[in-house]
């Protein structure tokens, strides 16, 4: 992450400060992508992050005319397993969008 872009931004700063706290305090959870490490200078913020590699939701959607019920029950059910995680340790998503739920390949 570019901090040079938020350079001027007080809420941007300090919710680019809380991202990597909010995601270790839900890691290890197999719901939530997990952060391994976290770098920073003077201009970047580098997260590691498990990697997703089977695409987001989004294109799952965008790609196939039909989604079927099982399909979605396939994708809601440890969607809202994530999300009550995160409600049990006090944290709201806020951003919960097709482009923000990735998929592995397991």
């Amino acid at each position: 992450i570019d901090k040079r872009l938020i350079a001027n931004d007080a809420i941007d700063r300090q919710c680019l400060y809380n991202e990597p706290k909010i995601m270790h305090l839900l890691s290890p959870n197999s719901y939530v992508v997990r952060v391994f490490d976290i770098y920073e200078d003077d201009n970047h913020l580098d997260m590691v992050l498990e990697l997703c590699n089977s695409g987001d939701l989004f294109q799952r959607l965008s790609s196939q005319p039909i989604f079927s019920e099982s399909e979605a029950v396939d994708v809601m059910v440890p969607l809202m397993k994530a999300i009550a995680h995160c409600h049990r340790l006090g944290v709201a998503h806020r951003d919960i969008k097709p482009d923000n739920i990735l998929f592995n390949d397991s």
